[in-house]
């Protein structure tokens, strides 16, 4: 899940303070906590970096500032990926380094782990985790990355330690794909057959020489952005919410207290603690979520779910949100982004890898 910017001072408050899971359990005081056994959750997400405009005398790229130099003649090509703990995995390089990135509909750029890389100081860019402040940022203006078929050159990349994830996964991890990268492309996510399909878009948000196992989509609907992250309007029992589509979150998310409506909804199970890039923990609830829908037609099994403050999420996003949907939500469809015409579409489950 994301890595949100920002400028100026943190504005966040605490993530969670010591009153959070008693003012929960005051709110669905009667509901019964089960027994059921959620692990210890880490969240790559829930750290906060802040963000520099581009200045005058910085190249300017072509959309968002990074080039596509080198695509496969067809226009479309297809990435295997692998699910870790809930977050996609890819295999890629950057700047001559081999290992996994995943990838992040959460995140605003490409951002790369301190473990490998090293690139120029800012003292004006702080990256904030559960805890507060982790570290002072630094950046690669002129990065070189490559995964399957697609190469950019002249990549802006924001440097951070991601040891906490690196070492709660127990993979080579060297770096994360967000919105600067994924929005050049329509890319659907079979999470059944463990796939990608990348598939290049015109000024117009069109796909070129697309797949024709992309063009099984049996439903569709527009999304706003929230800076970068899409936001979808669904229905929880009948009651309209914004959710994030998050892409990097393992778990989805929402807000304690933006949803006093549907709390009936949400089934607490018991607390658990989340782990945050900086390998801070904190204490959270965790349950399950029912009838949530989507498309206004599609009811979604009950999913796990986890209950915590988000206002820090409205200033990051500049919109307000009610939660975040991640792998729980998403893994069971076969579904695409499309970030030109900001549509998410729902493809067939007959589609088979081409």
């Amino acid at each position: 899940m994301g890595h949100l910017y920002m400028s100026g001072k943190n504005p966040f408050r605490p993530f969670l303070d010591a009153n959070f899971v008693e003012t929960i359990l005051r709110r669905v005081f009667a509901r019964r906590i089960s027994a059921f056994a959620f692990q210890d959750l880490l969240l790559i997400s829930l750290f906060f970096l802040l963000s520099q405009s581009v200045k005058a005398n910085e190249p300017k790229l072509v959309d968002l500032y990074i080039p596509v130099t080198t695509l496969s003649a067809e226009g479309s090509f297809i990435v295997p990926f692998q699910i870790k703990d809930g977050l996609v995995l890819i295999s890629g390089k950057v700047e001559g380094e081999e290992g996994w990135l995943v990838l992040d509909s959460g995140a605003r750029r490409l951002v790369l782990n301190s473990q490998y890389f090293q690139g120029t100081g800012d003292a004006s860019s702080v990256a904030y985790g559960l805890g507060g402040n982790i570290s002072t940022l630094s950046k690669i203006k002129n990065a070189a990355l490559e995964f399957e078929e697609v190469k950019f050159e002249r990549i802006g990349a924001d440097i951070i330690d991601l040891q906490a994830i690196e070492n709660s996964k127990k993979v080579r991890l060297i770096g994360l794909l967000g919105y600067e990268v994924l929005n050049q492309f329509e890319i659907m996510y079979n999470y059944r057959e463990g796939y990608l399909t990348f598939s290049a878009l015109d000024d117009k948000g069109e796909m070129i020489n697309p797949m024709p196992h992309t063009q099984l989509k049996v439903d569709s609907m527009s999304f706003s952005l929230g800076n970068f992250i899409p936001v979808l309007t669904v229905s929880i029992n009948g009651i309209e919410k914004k959710m994030g589509l998050d892409t990097g979150a393992e778990i989805n998310l929402l807000h304690i207290n933006n949803n006093d409506d549907i709390l009936g909804e949400f089934n607490v199970m018991r607390s658990i603690k989340i782990t945050g890039s900086d390998g801070r923990k904190k204490e959270a609830l965790a349950g399950k979520l029912y009838r949530l829908k989507v498309f206004d037609k599609y009811t979604c099994a009950a999913m796990s779910t986890m209950l915590s403050n988000l206002e820090n999420f409205h200033t990051i996003y500049n919109t307000k949100i009610d939660g975040i949907l991640g792998f729980e939500f998403l893994s069971p469809w076969i579904t695409s982004i499309n970030y030109k015409k900001k549509m998410f579409y729902l493809h067939s489950f007959k589609t088979e890898r081409p």
